[in-house]
């Protein structure tokens, strides 16, 4: 009886590992051809990149302005400086600018010591006020407004463009980083002796770069502003195929 079931289980043994071989045997061609497959569908690209840049007179400016107060006591430095933004806010309201387009950019208060360092003397004040001139050419004349109101201190001026205008000045920015990647494709294309059959995958970039101009505290008439043009540029990346 022990001796049939051994031949029993030797049997049964013996089938599965024909099994398991048949198996392997059968999976192989299948791993080889998924193999192939893969290596036929391989995509070829090329990557290129472009940059487009506009150049445009600004039609708009930013000028940061401010007053700065100071006296022994912090409400009294608090309050001399309101009089003055005061009077420098009226006076660009009555030199065409628009409430809206003034915004305080900047408060600040902070108290002045002696030589020790340990006893406060005084305490200073600072207001600065961001404002958006339209009419670019009238500029000059909105700082010397502002210092005659009562401004002392002309932090910076930056030209820049009007929303739409920048939008504009970008599109054609990124039309023109468009047809260099395209150029150079059809440069390397022809070189390698390859066709390009189209775009899989673009990306863009850049933004506007704005003009610092620094201003100085002199005794003219009207302050002298002469802007720089603002450049706008876009970048723009391509993956082309090819075959």
């Amino acid at each position: 009886m022990i001796s049939l079931n051994n031949k029993i289980v030797r049997r049964i043994c013996a089938i599965l590992v024909g099994l398991a071989l048949l198996v392997i045997i059968a999976s192989a061609p299948s791993i080889n051809s998924e193999s192939d497959s893969r290596e036929q569908t391989q995509i070829k690209t090329i990557e290129v990149s472009g940059t487009g840049i506009v150049s445009m007179t600004p039609d708009e400016a930013t000028v940061y302005l401010g007053a700065q107060t100071q006296s022994a006591n912090a409400i009294t430095a608090q309050k001399n400086n309101a009089i003055k933004m005061d009077k420098v806010i009226n006076a660009l309201l009555g030199a065409g600018i628009a409430k809206a387009d003034m915004t305080t950019s900047s408060y600040t208060m902070y108290p002045v010591r002696d030589q020790t360092g340990e006893n406060i003397t005084g305490y200073i004040v600072s207001n600065q006020l961001k404002v958006t001139v339209k009419q670019i050419n009238k500029t000059g004349d909105i700082i010397d407004k502002a210092v005659k109101a009562g401004a002392n201190e002309i932090y910076s001026v930056r030209f820049t463009l009007a929303d739409e205008t920048q939008q504009k000045a970008r599109e054609q920015a990124l039309k023109n980083a468009a047809k260099a990647a395209r150029s150079d494709a059809d440069i390397l294309a022809g070189e390698l002796g390859v066709v390009l059959t189209g775009p899989l995958q673009v990306s863009t970039g850049g933004g506007t770069v704005t003009i610092p101009y620094p201003v100085t505290m002199a005794e003219k008439r009207v302050t002298p502003i002469n802007p720089g043009d603002v450049t706008v540029s876009a970048s723009v990346s391509v993956k082309y195929q090819f075959k």
